[in-house]
């Protein structure tokens, strides 16, 4: 009997990748916002704001999918690498602190080097939890503060794109033709991380209309 279930799982996952490998798929979200399209070389596109497209690869391990962006928030933190003098601090802006119920708490100055793409903060303490919003040039920038109290930090933020979604080893269930969240700890981490909540999708047809956001605008198809 065991013997048998274990061969159903094979065959299951070898009719999904073989139908992966051989052409893309488009999902869709069941509230009608958002596309996601799976290509056959493990990349992904998925569409939900500005009708820009970010983009990642994918991994598939028994009946999930794990998504991962390929330009992260903020691709690391440095603590007191680096001195003053090599850095050119050209820009300002603020950085917003929330904490973990997502409840503004303050605000903070923070110094940009645009041609490094370094960030610096001085003199702060954030708590484990907090998320950080880095805005700059009208862009989104958001990190989960995971780590101990610190004073002064630099971080490395990738300012080229506008409003993007990030994904991070995010974990969706397949099933019959949805892909359905269902990690609480993932998905939390997802909405603070972006800002709204992964719905389920549904797999459509090529090309199916849908609806996106637009900064300062709202939703539009």
């Amino acid at each position: 009997m065991t013997q048998r279930k274990n061969n159903i799982s094979f065959l299951f996952l070898f009719c999904l990748m073989f139908c992966i490998s051989a052409c893309s798929q488009e999902y869709y979200s069941v509230n009608n916002f958002g596309k996601l399209t799976l290509h056959n070389d493990s990349s992904f596109c998925f569409h939900y704001w500005d009708c820009g497209v970010d983009s990642g690869f994918y991994k598939i391990k028994e009946d999930t999918f794990f998504f991962t962006s390929n330009i992260p928030a903020v691709k690391f933190m440095r603590i007191n690498d680096y001195k003053e003098s090599n850095y050119h601090f050209n820009f300002v802006s603020w950085v917003e602190i929330f904490d973990s119920n997502g409840c503004f708490k303050k605000k903070k100055l923070s110094k940009i080097d645009t041609l490094k793409n370094d960030v610096k903060i001085d003199s702060i303490e954030f708590e484990k939890g907090q998320v950080l919003n880095f805005s700059i040039f009208g862009m989104s920038r958001k990190l989960l503060w995971n780590t101990d109290t610190i004073h002064s930090c630099y971080f490395e933020i990738d300012l080229r794109y506008g409003r993007r979604i990030y994904f991070e080893n995010y974990p969706l269930l397949i099933r019959d033709d949805y892909l359905l969240p269902f990690d609480e700890e993932a998905n939390e981490y997802f909405r603070k991380i972006n800002g709204f909540e992964f719905l389920p999708m549904k797999k459509g047809k090529k090309n199916q209309k849908y609806k996106t956001y637009m900064s300062g605008f709202g939703p539009i198809y």
